[in-house]
């Protein structure tokens, strides 16, 4: 069974307050008693009294919120999720909230080491994953998270990483000097979140061969969907109906990996197909029940009433328009006319076409240094549109007019490397 999530994006402002009375809601109301965890913060006494402030101002009663003083930075907090007064304050509460900061330190806060490996969870893990796997109505504890606070919430869970890095470079073992650093590591997550990996920030921060490559580390047979979640959005997982949906400023994106393969080319450069992308803004649902998008709320946008004319459009960077990944393949893909638009040769549809380019030129490539033709290197991404050709799986857009709002299914896309010429 599921329970009550509240995953947000991380850097929540305008639309805070309608993402935290949802959560206020699926807790309870405004009676309702909440513990928060703010393990992931360097400072979390100031993280808890800033969080505090912000349910005190939608009605909670200050006596309503407790900390929970469990942290492998502050002195004493170590061992807090074994001491039995953190136990008893999670177990009377309805509602858990974590905050941002890094994610590992969550997982070092709940889980002892057994070894070089092994990890065993708290007893206060223990209690927050038996209160956690069921709706708040039959008992359970509706919990919620942003930023890092959302990332734990998956298993694995992503610790560190760039789009970049995670194609170029092997797995890592171990966070590097910060959120940034370039190699893709994977972690152990508290498994609240069972639908598949999270990532958070997502828009912003380029995101999308980052959560594609951790989520294609699952063995086939079980490999789950992706979600990417925007800055001032949460995804809502509504246990008690089964029911995933979006609130806030920007969306979801869903990354379907189930028939996604990566393999080497002939020229013995790497390719990833087989992927189909998804993106989910308010007023859209996913059902756990019978996997199925509902787009209902918002208008079909049909191919001849295409409001761009744009030839070709390739995105490569700030100077792009739409250049953030879903507004480029919302507007410049499914809102353009199909005639205009660059067709993919290895499957005949229309695309549009994303760069992401390494440190350049290649100097590994013979000639690269000739400085008339200088040779560049990188990834190209291609999302591509179906019209229902060849393919059971048609590729839609959807529009809410009174929130001046896009929403997309069904959208194949496949990334590559490639080197090219500059002139």
């Amino acid at each position: 069974m599921a329970g009550d999530l509240v995953i947000a994006g991380g850097a929540l402002a305008r639309h805070a307050g309608d993402i935290f009375k949802t959560y206020i809601e699926l807790a309870g109301g405004t009676s309702a008693r909440f513990a928060v965890l703010c393990a992931a913060s360097g400072n979390p006494a100031a993280s808890f009294s800033n969080f505090s402030g912000k349910l005190e101002a939608l009605g909670i009663p200050r006596n309503h919120i407790e900390l929970l003083e469990v942290s492998p930075v502050v002195p004493g907090w170590e061992r807090g999720a074994w001491a039995e007064s953190e136990i008893q304050k999670l177990a009377s509460a309805d509602g858990l909230w974590m905050t941002g900061g890094d994610q590992s330190r969550i997982t070092a806060g709940l889980f002892s080491k057994l070894g070089d490996k092994s990890l065993q969870a708290s007893p206060l893990l223990s209690l927050l994953r038996e209160r956690a796997s069921i709706p708040h109505a039959d008992g359970g504890l509706a919990v919620g998270g942003s930023s890092a606070g959302a990332a734990v919430l998956s298993d694995p869970m992503i610790c560190a990483g760039t789009s970049l890095g995670a194609l170029n470079l092997p797995l890592s073992d171990k966070p590097g000097d910060g959120e940034m650093s370039d190699a893709l590591c994977l972690a152990p997550g508290l498994g609240l979140f069972r639908e598949g990996i999270v990532d958070q920030h997502f828009d912003t921060r380029a995101r999308f061969a980052r959560l594609l490559i951790a989520a294609m580390t699952e063995p086939l047979e079980r490999r789950r969907l992706a979600f990417g979640i925007a800055e001032d959005t949460a995804l809502i997982q509504q246990g008690s109906v089964q029911i995933l949906s979006v609130v806030g400023k920007g969306g979801v994106s869903v990354i379907d990996t189930r028939g996604a393969e990566r393999r080497q080319l002939a020229d013995g450069k790497a390719e990833i197909a087989g992927g189909v992308f998804h993106y989910l803004t308010e007023g859209d649902s996913y059902s756990l029940s019978n996997n199925e998008l509902n787009f209902s709320a918002k208008r079909k946008i049909q191919s001849a009433e295409a409001g761009f004319a744009v030839l070709q459009p390739i995105a490569v960077g700030p100077l792009s328009p739409y250049g953030d990944l879903a507004s480029f393949v919302c507007r410049m893909l499914m809102d353009n006319r199909p005639e205009e638009l660059f067709r993919d040769p290895a499957t005949g549809w229309p695309c549009v076409r994303g760069l992401l380019c390494d440190s350049l030129p290649d100097w590994s490539v013979p000639n690269a240094q000739d400085d008339s033709n200088p040779l560049f290197s990188g990834w190209e991404i291609r999302f591509m549109r179906t019209d229902g050709q060849n393919t059971a799986r048609e590729s839609s857009l959807f529009y809410d007019e009174i929130r001046d709002a896009y929403s997309c299914s069904n959208i194949p896309f496949r990334i590559f490397r490639f080197s090219a010429h500059l002139v």
